[in-house]
């Protein structure tokens, strides 16, 4: 009998933990969903001002270099991730 109580509460936490990952995944799939709505699908739209909305500057990392400023990355300015943006995006 303490046998089976203990495989029954063993089955229960069994059943409980993989309801919380399945209730993870959705929850994950969701803000993913989110995130691709919001961020991900202005950038292939070609929707510059949401993806000036969406961009906190300063920006880190080598976005001048790819926009192909000519001044050193000190110098980088959110306008001048503006006035290039179609040289990153398009």
């Amino acid at each position: 009998m303490q046998k089976l109580k203990c495989n029954i509460v063993i089955i229960f936490f069994a059943l409980a933990y993989s309801l919380n990952l399945v209730c993870q995944v959705k929850n994950d799939s969701l803000e993913l969903q989110s995130f691709w709505k919001s961020h991900i699908h202005p950038i292939i739209n070609g929707e510059k001002e949401k993806v000036e909305k969406n961009t906190h500057f300063p920006l880190e990392g080598d976005w001048g270099y790819m926009m192909e400023l000519e001044k050193s990355d000190a110098e980088w300015k959110k306008e001048d991730f503006i006035s290039n943006y179609e040289r990153l995006y398009t």
